[in-house]
């Protein structure tokens, strides 16, 4: 099994179910199960979008 490292909160996100799509620069052709690491790094710009996503949907 495969697995990418993806800052917080993107990390959360993804494993939650908020977050379907990760788009990366290269292409892959694998289409199975993937882990997900949340990196050390936290993504501020990600944090102010989210805050944007929890303001509509609330």
């Amino acid at each position: 099994m495969k697995a990418i490292t993806i800052k917080q909160p993107c990390a959360t996100l993804i494993a939650e179910g908020y977050k379907e799509y990760e788009f990366r620069t290269w292409k892959t052709k694998y289409r199975e199960d993937i882990l997900i690491h949340a990196g050390n790094g936290i993504d501020k710009k990600a944090i102010t979008e989210s805050k944007r996503f929890d303001r509509v949907y609330q």
